[in-house]
């Protein structure tokens, strides 16, 4: 029997450990609240280049990827994170509140907090994907979001189910 590294169970082997570390690299990155955004767009950049085919180093793409769009990528989480925050906020005041008006008004701003994580689900993959300006990826990203309702309320879904799985668990 010989033994040989290129056979497909030490590539196989090679690219699971590859993913593993990747997914290592990506959850330390998170850890700080300042690097979630960048973390989540190199994330989405290297497992673009991987679905097409251009393989390489996962973890030293990921930290180029990291490095290349970290200003645009951080403010675009501060700006979800502030509008998620003003709705978190709003959501619970309404909630306290009784009455047709208020009632009215939690499900808007429901329907809204919906909206904006929807656009949120798609800004990071639009910024990995395309080089645009900062309010065009947030523009592109609504637009994207609201014109593939199937495609959005899918993600949800997966995000939804995540959620219960993570709090039952």
């Amino acid at each position: 029997m010989r033994f040989r590294l290129s056979s497909p169970v030490w590539e196989y082997l090679n690219t699971a450990v590859q993913y593993i570390g990747l997914n290592l690299v990506f959850i330390v990155c998170c850890l700080p609240i300042i690097t979630i955004g960048p973390a989540i767009a190199a994330l989405c950049q290297v497992m673009l280049r991987e679905s097409r085919g251009e393989h390489g180093y996962l973890i030293r793409r990921f930290f180029q990827h990291f490095k290349e769009m970290f200003v645009q990528a951080a403010l675009t989480f501060f700006l979800f994170a502030g509008l998620f925050f003003v709705l978190l906020y709003s959501l619970v005041f309404w909630h306290s509140l009784s009455g047709a008006a208020a009632a009215a008004a939690f499900a808007f701003t429901l329907v809204l907090a919906f909206y904006i994580f929807s656009g949120f689900l798609f800004a990071f993959p639009l910024m990995a994907r395309f080089k645009n300006s900062f309010w065009k990826t947030i523009h592109n990203a609504f637009l994207l979001s609201m014109t593939n309702l199937k495609l959005t309320a899918a993600l949800l879904l997966i995000y939804a189910v995540l959620a219960c799985m993570a709090y039952l668990f």
